[in-house]
């Protein structure tokens, strides 16, 4: 698997430094977050907090922050409209992603197709990793704190599966989630084979699309390595 950490160098900080400002994704890239963002629950009991939406982006991303306390997230799932770049700021977060590609969306693992193998990784402060649409794909916590990731989806338009899925059973998002490009098991093993540790999951975070994406001409850009420029590279493995 190939992560990337975010990395600010030549920089000093006051002893009351809060190490994970240092993982500040709008700060990262200068995004000045939406006026009065949407803030909800999401199906893994997270807590959203939507700082661009796809109103304020030109329909191109919609970026949230999301804080989760142990435990399970998400039921796996599957986008359609939209591929997925996680980047931790606190704590760790599994991450879990299928090799097999669902393209058609009446396409479901479990019930029309077997099931898939995930593959997982645990990923801590400041790593970016990228889930392609059309793949099975979820996240948990497995520490003894809170966790807490930026997520961005592009192309935008996802805030509105989560905010018409508020209080919802897994039956009823299985059954609304097609309207808006998503695929989501009604049960945590409906759609999983098996859970196995590395693979080739998730083996190219699309690190320049990312930036590209996010506005790497942004005011305080320079300040951030990558590789010898702006982003340093800190792990690869497989």
């Amino acid at each position: 698997m190939k992560n990337y950490r975010f990395v600010q160098h030549e920089q000093t900080y006051p002893d009351s430094f809060d190490e994970n400002h240092r993982y500040d994704l709008l700060k990262i890239f200068n995004i000045e977050p939406d006026t009065d963002p949407l803030r909800l629950t999401g199906p893994g009991g997270e807590s959203f907090v939507f700082h661009k939406v796809a109103a304020t982006t030109e329909g191109r991303y919609t970026l949230a922050e999301l804080t989760f306390n142990p435990g399970p997230g998400p039921y796996p799932h599957i986008h359609h409209f939209e591929d997925e770049w996680v980047y931790i700021a606190e704590g760790n977060v599994q991450l879990a992603c299928a090799n097999t590609m669902h393209s058609d969306i009446n396409d479901v693992p479990g019930t029309t197709s077997p099931k898939d193998v995930l593959h997982t990784m645990t990923a801590g402060p400041g790593t970016l990793v990228y889930m392609p649409r059309f793949m099975v794909h979820t996240f948990s916590n497995p520490g003894l704190t809170k966790a807490r990731m930026y997520a961005v989806w592009a192309a935008g338009g996802i805030e509105n599966f989560f905010k018409a899925s508020v209080g919802l059973t897994p039956q009823q998002m299985s059954e609304m989630g097609p309207k808006y490009g998503i695929v989501i098991s009604s049960t945590r093993d409906q759609f999983v084979k098996e859970y196995v540790n590395g693979g080739s999951c998730c083996t190219d975070n699309e690190l320049d699309r990312f930036v590209e994406l996010l506005n790497p001409t942004a005011a305080g850009i320079e300040t951030w390595k990558r590789e010898e420029n702006v982003f340093s590279h800190v792990d690869e493995a497989s």
